[in-house]
């Protein structure tokens, strides 16, 4: 089973600032059981990406949102 509190300290050390920086995105989070978490990023023209964020510390869950902020 994966260890729920790293993506908790995420939202807990991260949303806020996320939110105040980025006041009109839009931030859905869902607890659910048994799937691996991933962080899904909507672009224009219907492109979409995602990135597995398993057993990932708050701080690299981060800096892989960072990597999502732009298509390639």
């Amino acid at each position: 089973m994966i260890s729920f509190f790293n993506y908790r300290e995420f939202i807990d050390k991260y949303y806020a600032q996320i939110k105040s920086s980025n006041p009109d995105l839009p931030i859905l989070v869902r607890e659910c059981s048994n799937i691996s978490p991933k962080i899904w990023a909507r672009y224009e023209y219907g492109k979409e990406s995602y990135a597995d964020v398993s057993n990932l510390s708050s701080e690299d869950i981060f800096k892989t949102l960072i990597k999502l902020d732009s298509p390639e």
